[in-house]
């Protein structure tokens, strides 16, 4: 993806696209969009999937999110931004249900400090446009849950994304 192209999604200028992670597993070139746009997700289609690869940081430790530096942080975020933009996830408007599964080899973290995890993948999600928003209104449910793996070439985390309706939630408007 050329600095135009992605200037032209993502709104404006002086935004450059993010850099591809050192250990990412995608091309490194981003696909180039098609001209037409996709419809949002219908009901009855199933959850759509981005696999995250390596180990994605909790709130507390020495490479946790609150002893981290703003710009290594800004860093993550856009490695994250990478992954879901080469992902080519179509965009979802209404209530959603959100299953974050983290497969890691460290000890098992308590529910907050996993939740923590999610927090700049869900960021790179609406920053990359295939949720409209983070709040309550647009994701109804989120599911977080942790297993562990075998050895660190097989640390990833999983999101998966469905319509709510579909999975059988309603929103409580």
């Amino acid at each position: 993806m050329t600095a135009a192209e992605y200037q032209a999604l993502h709104g404006g200028k002086g935004k450059s696209p993010p850099r591809a992670p050192n250990n990412a597993q995608v091309p490194r070139t981003a696909p180039k969009p098609t001209t037409d746009t996709p419809a949002p997700v219908a009901l009855n289609q199933g959850p759509v999937f981005v696999t995250f690869t390596g180990k994605v940081p909790g709130n507390n430790g020495p490479g946790g999110l609150l002893r981290m530096h703003w710009s290594r942080r800004q860093k993550l975020l856009s490695e994250y931004e990478w992954v879901v933009s080469a992902a080519r996830l179509p965009k979802l408007s209404g209530p959603v249900r959100l299953v974050l599964t983290r497969y890691s080899t460290g000890p098992e973290m308590d529910y907050d400090n996993l939740v923590s995890t999610g927090k700049l993948l869900i960021d790179a999600l609406v920053n990359c446009g295939v949720l409209p928003d983070d709040s309550p209104a647009v994701i109804v449910e989120r599911h977080y849950r942790q297993l562990r793996t075998p050895g660190p070439a097989h640390q990833k985390t999983i999101i998966s994304i469905s319509p709510a309706l579909a999975a059988g939630i309603l929103s409580q408007q």
